[in-house]
């Protein structure tokens, strides 16, 4: 049986809640939906953690670690390419997400263990960690300053000017994000 019905982002912007109970052959379905914009449900939240490393800017991780990439990407970049590089969609398979929250808890608390636990662990929950990191940022790795240029350089027809675009702007971002992209 296929249940259909339009979604209406007007209607249901006209109310916090839409709430329906659907009868499918004796079986009561309850459902409930909300409707966020899309511009607020991609907005990052800023942070206010000055602890660990998830959901910390790129920039007070790197100074407090002393370091020009963070930790976190260090090490999880490597266990990757020790032992990863012959998984197929390394970072589009989903690794489990009790290991993934614990190796968050690892690095927000600084453990020196980390790479014993990353060592035992499945390498797509360490891409998962990783992933999960850069999901966290409370500002993305190319910025919300830049973005809207590397959008404009990406659409750009002439592989000449779209590469030299493409450069400037890499070498226009703040060191901390520049390092830890490439």
């Amino acid at each position: 049986m296929r249940l259909w019905f339009q979604l209406d982002p007007q209607t249901l912007q006209d109310r916090d809640w839409q709430r329906t109970v659907i009868d499918m052959n004796g079986i009561e379905v309850k459902l409930s939906v909300k409707f966020t914009s899309r511009e607020f449900s991609l907005k990052r939240m800023p942070s206010r953690k000055q602890t660990g490393v998830f959901g910390v800017k790129i920039a007070v991780v790197t100074k407090r670690e002393r370091s020009k990439v963070p930790y976190i990407v260090r090490q999880c970049v490597e266990e990757i390419e020790r032992r990863g590089m012959e998984e197929v969609g390394i970072y589009r398979v989903s690794g489990v997400a009790t290991d993934i929250q614990a190796l968050k808890a690892a690095f927000d608390v600084n453990n020196k263990d980390v790479s014993v636990m990353m060592s035992e662990m499945d390498v797509n929950a360490i891409a998962g960690t990783l992933k999960l990191y850069f999901r966290e940022l409370p500002e993305p790795l190319f910025t919300d300053e830049f973005y809207p240029n590397f959008a404009e350089g990406i659409a750009l027809s002439d592989p000449v000017a779209k590469e030299s675009c493409m450069l400037n702007l890499l070498l226009s971002l703040p060191e901390a994000n520049l390092l830890t992209f490439l």
